[in-house]
């Protein structure tokens, strides 16, 4: 997931989990709060990405929608989407048509840097696996 103003995607969650505050995105015209640097709300936006992948304790089925729907909204950039996407419907198709319930956890995360201004950036790394 790239991040900053040299990705084009400045997308920023204004306050830490949990909140309802809406996400917006950064410019010189409308910079982070003091209270939530810009890094903390990258990992925020990255791990309800991954929260909604998890599986269990979403299905595999729950988690393609899911994800279509975080995509949509956000707009986050994540490189292998399109992969990730490919995998869930497979994943559904053998949920749904032959029973198996996969699992899919998450072994790392990190960020190449940590963004402070709006003219840093930054991408993130995750991996995961599938077991059956």
């Amino acid at each position: 997931m790239n991040r900053g103003t040299r990705f084009q995607y400045t997308f920023y969650y204004p306050e830490p989990a949990p909140s309802d505050a809406a996400g917006k995105t950064l410019s010189r015209a409308n910079p982070p709060s003091a209270i939530h640097p810009i890094h903390a709300s990258i990992s925020r936006l990255d791990h309800e990405a991954m929260d909604l992948l998890t599986i269990p304790p979403s299905t595999a089925i729950t988690a393609h929608s899911q994800f279509a729907k975080y995509l949509s909204r956000t707009k986050n950039t994540i490189c292998g989407r399109h992969p990730i996407g490919v995998l869930l419907g497979a994943l559904s198709d053998l949920e749904k048509n032959n029973g198996i319930k996969p699992e899919l956890s998450w072994v790392r995360y990190e960020q190449s840097s940590q963004c402070h201004s709006i003219r840093d950036s930054s991408v993130s790394y995750a991996s995961a696996y599938v077991r059956f």
